[in-house]
C-alpha cells in the first residue's frame, strides 16, 4: 500500500517543479504531465518540452482531468496520512523543536531547515512520547495518592481531636451534673428541715398566742378544764423541746468522678526505674527511682506535661505534703524503706484537685491547650490546602499539557493504525502470494513425485528388460549349444549312414 501511494504520487508529480500536479497539463508528444503555471512559464522561455525536447507550443498542451481524479482518490485512500502542505507527501516524520508532524518535503523548507538534526521518525518519537507520557502519568498518580494519604491523616488527626475534645466536654458535663445533683439533693434535705422547723416554729405561735390569750383572760374557770387537756396531752412539752442542733454544710463535696488521689505505683527490684504515666486531664508524669542501699530507694517526680504548680503528694505511706512543680523538672519526694516485702514497690499518691472548681479549672486549662493544638493542626492544614492548591494548579497545567500529547499520540496512533492497515494488506499479499507459491509448490512436487514413480517404473521395466533379455541370450546360447549337437549328431547319422550304405553296397 505504502509502495503503491509513493508510485502515484510519483506519478502526479511535476516535470519541472517535481511537486504535486496543479491543474495538470500533457504534453501533446510524450504525454508527460505538468502545472499549467510552471509549463506556460517554460514556454514563455522555451519553445519544446522540458522532457521529450520536442517542439511544443501552448496551444498544443491536452488539460488531464484523469491526474487530478487519481490525486483526489489518492487523498480520500491516504486521508489523514498526507502533508496539508504537500498533498502527495506521507507524514513520516516528527519534529520535536516544532512539536508538529512532516513530510520528507517539509524538511527541505525554511521551516525546518536550521533545526535538521531535531527531526526524527515517527516510530521513534512514539515510542518516546508514550514514555514521557507513562512517566509524567506516573508522578502524578503517585503526588495524588501522597496528598490523600496527607488530607487523610490531617483528617485523623482531627477526628482525633474532636474525640478527646467531646469526651472531655462529656466527662465535664457528667461532672457537672453529679455535683449539681448532690447540691440539689443538699438543698432539698435543707429545706425539708425549713420546712419542719417552719410547721414547729407556726405551732409554737398558735401555743404561745393561746397561753397568753388565757393569762390575760378572767374566764379563768372556763378555760381550765381545757388547759387541763392540753396539759395532759403533753402539748407543751413536745412543743417546748429544745430543737436538734444545725450541723454545718461543707461545700466541697466528695464525688467518685473527681478523683482526689492518682496513684502511680511500680514494683522494684534493686534496680534504677524510670517510668512514665499519663493521666486524665493531660498529664504526664515520670516517676524516677534510685536504690539507696538495702531496701531504700530515692524517689523523684516530675511533670512531662501538664501544668506546673503546687500539688499534694504522699510518698508510701507518709502524710501528704504540700510540693511544688515545674514542668519537665524533677522534685524529688524523699527516701522509701521497701522493709521485707515479698513483693517489694513504691507508690506515690499526687492530689492535683482539692475541690471540684480547681478540677474543672485544670480540664479547662486542658481543653484549652487541646484547642490551641487543634488550632495550629488547622492552620497547618489550611497551608496544606494551599499548597494543594498549588499542586492542583500545576497538577491541572500537567493535565493540560497530558491532553496535548494524548493528542498527539492519538494522531500517532492513528497513523500506527494506518501503517498496520497496509502491513496488514502487505502481509495479507503476502500471505496470498506464499499460498499460491504453495499451492504451486505443491503441484511441482506432486509432479516430481509423478516423475519419480514414472522413474522408478522405468528403471524397473529396464531392469526387467534387461533380465528378460539376458534369459533369452541365456536361452539362445543354449539353442546354440542344441543346434550344435544336433549338427553334430546330424553329421554323425551322415556318417553313420554312409557307412551303412557303403557296407550295404
Amino acid at each position: 500500500m505504502q509502495s503503491s501511494g509513493s508510485d502515484i504520487n510519483r506519478l502526479c508529480e511535476c516535470g519541472i517543479c517535481y511537486e504535486g500536479l496543479q491543474d495538470a497539463h500533457i504534453c501533446s508528444q510524450c504525454s508527460n504531465p505538468f502545472c499549467h503555471k510552471c509549463i506556460a512559464q517554460w514556454l514563455d522561455q522555451h519553445h519544446d518540452c522540458p522532457v521529450c525536447r520536442k517542439h511544443l507550443s501552448k496551444q498544443k498542451l491536452v488539460k488531464a482531468r484523469i491526474y487530478e481524479q487519481v490525486l483526489e482518490y489518492a487523498e480520500v485512500a491516504t486521508k489523514g496520512t498526507n502533508c496539508t502542505k504537500h498533498r502527495c507527501q506521507e507524514l513520516s516524520l516528527f519534529c520535536w523543536t516544532c512539536m508538529e508532524c512532516a513530510c520528507v518535503t517539509c524538511l527541505f523548507s525554511k521551516t525546518h531547515a536550521k533545526h535538521k538534526e531535531q527531526v526524527v521518525l515517527f516510530e521513534c518519537a512514539s515510542k518516546k512520547l508514550k514514555t514521557r507520557v507513562s512517566n509524567e502519568l506516573g508522578w502524578i498518580i503517585s503526588r495524588e495518592q501522597e496528598i490523600a494519604h496527607a488530607i487523610g491523616l490531617h483528617g485523623e488527626n482531627i477526628m482525633k481531636l474532636s474525640a478527646e475534645k467531646n469526651r472531655i466536654f462529656a466527662n465535664i458535663q457528667q461532672v457537672l451534673d453529679a455535683v449539681k445533683g448532690q447540691f440539689d439533693k443538699e438543698c432539698a434535705k435543707q429545706q425539708d428541715k425549713i420546712n419542719l422547723l417552719e410547721a414547729d416554729k407556726k405551732s409554737n405561735s398558735e401555743l404561745r398566742g393561746t397561753a397568753e390569750e388565757w393569762i390575760k383572760s378572767e374566764k379563768i374557770f372556763e378555760l381550765l378544764p381545757k388547759i387541763a387537756a392540753l396539759l395532759k396531752q403533753n402539748r407543751f412539752n413536745s412543743t417546748l423541746t429544745k430543737p436538734k442542733p444545725v450541723e454545718k454544710v461543707n461545700p466541697n463535696f466528695k464525688n467518685d468522678l473527681i478523683p482526689e488521689l492518682i496513684q502511680l505505683s511500680v514494683p522494684v527490684d534493686g534496680r534504677e526505674i524510670s517510668q512514665i504515666f499519663n493521666v486524665d486531664g493531660g498529664f504526664e508524669f515520670k516517676l524516677q527511682i534510685n536504690p539507696d542501699g538495702p531496701s531504700f530507694y530515692k524517689v523523684a517526680l516530675t511533670i512531662e506535661k501538664g501544668i506546673g504548680g503546687v500539688y499534694l503528694v504522699s510518698l508510701g505511706s507518709n502524710p501528704p505534703a504540700p510540693i511544688k512543680f515545674a514542668v519537665r523538672q524533677a522534685s524529688p519526694l524523699g527516701r522509701v524503706n521497701t522493709g521485707a516485702d515479698a513483693a517489694p514497690s513504691v507508690t506515690v499518691n499526687v492530689q492535683l484537685a482539692k475541690t471540684f472548681a480547681e478540677k474543672c479549672l485544670l480540664l479547662q486549662r486542658y481543653v484549652h491547650q487541646l484547642e490551641q493544638f487543634g488550632n495550629s493542626l488547622k492552620v497547618a492544614g489550611q497551608e496544606q490546602l494551599a499548597a494543594n492548591a498549588a499542586l492542583s494548579g500545576k497538577c491541572n497545567d500537567q493535565e493540560a499539557h497530558i491532553q496535548e500529547l494524548v493528542q498527539v499520540r492519538n494522531k500517532l496512533k492513528t497513523l500506527c493504525q494506518n501503517y498496520q492497515e497496509r502491513v496488514a494488506l502487505l502481509e495479507r499479499g503476502v500471505y496470498e502470494l506464499s499460498e499460491s507459491l504453495r499451492f504451486q509448490t505443491g503441484q511441482l512436487q506432486e509432479r516430481e513425485r509423478l516423475l519419480t514413480a514414472t522413474r522408478m517404473e522405468k528403471s524397473a521395466l529396464e531392469n526387467d528388460l534387461l533380465q528378460k533379455t539376458h534369459d533369452f541370450n541365456e536361452k539362445c546360447v543354449a539353442n546354440s549349444d542344441l543346434e550344435n549337437q544336433l549338427r553334430k549328431k546330424t553329421l554323425e547319422f551322415d556318417r553313420l549312414k554312409c557307412e551303412a550304405n557303403q557296407k550295404q553296397g
